[in-house]
This record gives C-alpha cells, sequence and structure tokens, in this order.
C-alpha cells in the first residue's frame, strides 16, 4: 500500500491501522485487528510517491515485483510518471491492478465513492432490505471485499496468461463493475432481460411470486427460545417435519390434508396455516436441539451462529480453523 504523504506523516502507517477493535483494547498501530484481518504476513515500508528517492525506490520493487495493486484516484500516477506504460518498461512481466470507485474511463470515472454509494450505484442495495421500506446497506465493506475479490480473480487469470507468454497486463478494476457483476447470483439481470420484470427487497422472508410468477410468501428466519434458525422452505420435505411436530403435540396438522409433499410448494392457504405453527413450534427449542433434529430428518435448517458459537463450533474446532 503506497501512501502519498510525507515522509513524517508516513511513519504513522495506513489509516487502517488506528481502526479498532484492538488486540487487548489497546489502541496501537500494530494491534488493530481489523488491519491485522486483511493484511496478516504482509511487509510495510514507507514510500514517498512525490520524491524523487520515493519514485526511484517503487521501480527498484517493480523491477522484480509480480503484481502491482493499487487504488489512487483516477490519473495520480500518470502525473508522477508511475503509469502502467512506464513501469512495464522496467518490467514487461508486471500485471498491474488499479481498483477504483467506476474505473479509469467514463463520465463517473473521476467520481469518489463511499461504501455505501458502492452498493447503491452496483444495485445491491435496491435489492435489500423489507419491501415495504426504504433500501439498505449490506452490513460489512462488501463493495470493497467484491472489488478486491475480483481483483485477486483478474490476478489469477492474468498470472495464467504470464505463464504461457511471458507478457505481463494492466487491469483496471471498477467497485461499481464489480458490485453489479455480484447481482447476476440472485438473477436481478436475468429477470430484467427475460421477463422485464424489476427485482424488488423481499426483506426476512422470500417471496417468489413478483419474479418466477409461482409461489406464496414465506419465512425463513425463526426465532427459537435461545437465538434464530433459517428454516429453509427449499426441498424440505413436509412428512418428516410434520413427524416431527405431531411428537410434539402438534398430531392435529400432520392429519389435515396438504396441497404438496414439500415445504416450497404448499399453496397460499396451506402456507399461512402452518408457518405461524412452525414459529411457535421452534419458539419453544433451543437452537441445538433445533438443529439435530433437523439433520436427524433430513430438513435443511440451521441456526444462525454468533460468534461465541463460531468459536465454539466443533466442526471448526475439529479443522483446526482458528489459530
Amino acid at each position: 500500500s503506497f501512501r502519498s504523504r510525507s515522509s513524517a506523516d508516513a511513519r504513522g502507517g495506513h489509516p487502517g491501522r488506528a481502526i479498532g477493535p484492538f488486540y487487548r483494547d489497546e489502541p496501537h498501530p500494530e494491534r488493530s485487528l481489523f488491519w491485522l484481518t486483511f493484511n496478516t504476513s504482509k511487509r510495510s515500508i514507507t514510500l514517498n510517491l512525490e520524491t524523487p528517492d520515493g519514485q526511484d525506490l517503487l521501480r527498484r520493487l517493480v523491477a522484480s515485483a509480480h503484481f502491482l495493486v493499487e487504488s489512487f484516484p483516477v490519473g495520480y500516477l500518470d502525473s508522477l510518471g508511475l503509469s502502467y506504460r512506464q513501469l512495464s518498461a522496467v518490467n514487461p512481466a508486471l500485471i498491474m491492478v488499479s481498483v477504483t470507485p467506476f474505473g479509469q474511463t467514463g463520465p463517473y470515472s473521476r467520481w469518489q465513492t463511499s461504501e455505501l454509494v458502492g452498493q447503491a450505484m452496483g444495485g445491491v442495495a435496491f435489492i435489500c432490505g423489507d419491501g415495504e421500506r426504504p433500501p439498505v446497506q449490506i452490513g460489512g465493506l462488501q463493495a470493497y471485499f467484491h472489488g478486491g475479490l475480483q481483483a485477486a480473480a483478474a490476478c489469477l487469470i492474468a498470472s495464467h496468461h504470464r505463464q504461457e507468454t511471458g507478457e505481463g497486463q494492466y487491469i483496471d478494476l471498477s467497485l461499481q463493475h464489480a458490485m453489479a457483476g455480484g447481482l447476476g447470483i440472485g438473477g436481478p439481470h436475468q429477470n430484467w432481460d427475460l421477463n422485464h420484470v424489476v427485482y424488488h427487497r423481499a426483506g426476512i422472508p422470500f417471496d417468489q411470486g413478483p419474479v418466477f410468477g409461482v409461489g406464496p410468501r414465506h419465512p425463513v428466519v425463526v426465532e427459537c427460545a435461545d437465538g434464530y434458525v433459517a428454516v429453509s422452505p427449499h426441498r424440505c420435505p413436509l412428512e418428516p417435519l410434520l413427524d416431527w411436530m405431531a411428537s410434539d403435540g402438534e398430531g392435529h396438522l400432520k392429519a389435515r390434508k396438504w396441497s404438496a409433499d414439500a415445504l416450497d410448494f404448499l399453496n397460499r392457504e396451506d402456507r399461512d396455516l402452518l408457518d405461524p405453527a412452525i414459529a411457535a413450534f421452534v419458539r419453544r427449542k433451543p437452537k441445538a436441539e433445533v438443529y439435530a433434529q433437523a439433520i436427524k430428518r433430513r430438513l435443511p435448517w440451521s441456526p444462525l451462529q454468533s460468534c461465541a458459537d463460531l468459536l465454539s463450533d466443533p466442526h471448526l474446532a475439529a479443522r483446526g480453523y482458528f489459530i
């Protein structure tokens, strides 16, 4: 990470080092958990690009570097004589990635951004939240995460090309592109392109109706005695669920004739009857019991794990995930 600041200021390090929480609650540039999460195993140097010595040092580093990743405003490195064209003359095999809000070209290229702007301009915020309320931002730095993820993937593709040809490449990565590309997973692009249907916010309940034309509204997150569980309707067989509920005093539901044999294909009348019954049934039980019984009965349900749950998760412990 190359910072354009005076050498005195640069010794303080990247601003991310000042973001808490800190290890053992002791603020220090080397104890920011935020910084350590994204920069573990990296080495840092001070480098003032606006001095001849700093520019020469960067060229010396580039001479043996495989990748150079930068996120300066569009045109900044060019103004210093450190464009990709000039740096690739030093190292023709260099792969250089520029991560910017809107890319190197186009009418928005010199605009600034924030996490909220990235999510909004990329189309993600529009589909997040309850349908009856305004859009909301997803938690975390999703625009920056997606940008970094796609930059890493682009580096791997360029690296493969370099192995085949010996040539480096320049990658122009836009955060807006990254977020808009991520929408393809949920189908908003395809639904507009094929059906001219705008994909709207569904909130916690999942509603297939406006998009696919079928299916009632049904909850996927339900409160239990000590937290929440995800009650997925997809490919959820009805018979083992009703058997389970019958064993706990809900036998009248099993005697009813239902419109389908799986939760996600029930008609609206049946769902309006069964959804409150499931919610009341689950609310009486701890999530560990719900999870164990769901697995036993092959129901695709799971607990919503807190950080405390993750730290004590037996599977993660068995795999030695936390170091």
